[in-house]
């Protein structure tokens, strides 16, 4: 019988996942995850509910860096911030090709295996479009001084960006908001970042910071002074929206100074 594990949509969830399926040897082929609620259910197919601990997903990952090595698990992270649906069960798949390997820490090469290239593919795509908003992402200065963006991705990438503007902004307070996952990266000048989950939160201050009032004089000032530099570099003759859109698709552009009216 087909087993679905229903399991939160993180890392420590779908790792927990990974855990009841070895624990309740419910067989691993016939085994699949799904992120939160399946939906409509079907008929001939045991649910079984996961909940998220802290003990056996530190387990599970500390057995896969000791086993499969750093590669299979910075890939595997980065699998699970994907917002494809089938992420969970990859990534079980790849942990148990893993697992049943000759030379488990060479996993990742061997992309004929079950889970592997998918996880690969994931991660890639993840990464990609992390590298994109590495340089998309818009700070503003509030009227207190805090730096904030916002920003709304596919995949969950505050694990990965927050780590980068940490290393290059850590003088100053500033906090990245996810609204599409309702999530927030929150860094105190000199320390460390937080992750926050809270979509209440994040999408109160897409509310609050919707509009100029919240933004410093500087902040207003500069934005305006950027647009218009943008404006004056345009070349009308080579226009290319085309070429544009590929180079900066269309949905980071909402939370861009470049392309927002407030300013």
């Amino acid at each position: 019988m087909k087993t679905v594990l229903c399991c939160e949509d993180s890392l420590e969830g779908i790792l927990c996942g990974v855990y009841e399926g070895w624990a309740g040897k419910y067989g691993h082929a016939s085994v699949a995850l799904a992120l939160g609620n399946p939906g409509q259910q079907e008929l001939f197919v045991r649910y079984v509910q996961v909940p998220t601990e802290t003990e056996p997903a530190q387990k599970v990952y500390r057995t896969v860096l000791r086993v499969m090595g750093e590669e299979a698990c910075e890939q595997m992270e980065l699998a699970a911030m994907s917002h494809r649906e089938d992420k969970g069960t990859a990534i079980y798949q790849l942990i148990v090709s893993g697992f049943h390997m000759a030379q488990p820490g060479r996993v990742m090469e061997a992309l004929t295996l079950p889970g592997v290239q998918r996880v690969t593919e994931l991660a890639g795509s993840v990464w990609k479009e992390a590298h994109h908003l590495m340089g998309f992402v818009r700070f503003a200065e509030s009227r207190e001084g805090t730096l904030v963006a916002f920003m709304q991705p596919k995949a969950q990438l505050l694990p990965v960006l927050a780590p980068h503007f940490a290393d290059r902004l850590p003088g100053e307070n500033w906090v990245i908001v996810d609204v599409a996952h309702g999530q927030l990266a929150v860094h105190q000048r000199q320390t460390s970042w937080v992750l926050l989950r809270d979509a209440a939160l994040a999408e109160q201050m897409k509310e609050v910071f919707a509009g100029e009032e919240r933004l410093s004089e500087e902040e207003l000032l500069f934005g305006q002074l950027w647009k218009e530099f943008c404006s004056s570099i345009t070349i009308a003759g080579r226009n290319n929206p085309a070429l544009q859109n590929q180079l900066l698709p269309v949905r980071f552009r909402p939370f861009m100074t470049e392309f927002c009216e407030k300013y």
